[in-house]
């Protein structure tokens, strides 16, 4: 939405289509080998990286114009859903480390579970927000993210690297 408030039109559909599919295709395996090192300082950083980029990518978008904009935003794309990839890998390695043979099919079940209902009071929240532009929408789940980065941060280690 924000790109296309940019002047982008379905010619730049593929740019973002290449930075999706190139997240998932290298985040998986960088953000495995953070995980298995810190699950949970993995999630804090890409909480943090992703709010980040977000809020640069709604500045980029007041300060810019369309030709900068253009590379811009599928950039910013690419950073986030890699970001999005470290957080979804590092959550269940954090989940498999943390719980123990029978336990861990009972907390991944539960832990779906209060994923589904929060991402749809979230979604509800910024669906509302939305109604005042996609920018306030993304600063919204900016400030969203860096709420995760310190619930993040204050989860108990349970991945390689104690402490």
């Amino acid at each position: 939405m924000l790109a296309g408030d940019q002047g982008a039109d379905l010619t730049g559909l593929g740019a973002f289509v290449i930075a999706s599919g190139g997240a998932s295709l290298v985040g998986g395996r960088i953000s495995g080998l953070w995980s298995d090192r810190s699950s949970k300082r993995t999630m804090a950083w890409a909480a943090g990286i992703a709010s980040t980029v977000i809020v640069a990518l709604v500045l980029s978008a007041r300060a810019f114009g369309p030709g900068v904009n253009a590379w811009v935003m599928p950039l910013g794309f690419f950073l986030v859903n890699l970001a999005h990839t470290a957080v979804r890998v590092s959550r269940k390695t954090y989940l498999v480390d943390m719980a123990a043979g029978d336990k861990r099919t009972m907390i991944t079940g539960a832990s779906n579970t209060v994923m589904g209902v929060v991402l749809l009071v979230v979604g509800a929240i910024s669906s509302a927000v939305a109604l005042l532009g996609p920018q306030a929408a993304l600063l919204f789940l900016a400030v969203v993210g860096y709420a995760g980065v310190f619930g993040a941060s204050n989860l108990k280690e349970v991945s390689g690297a104690r402490g």
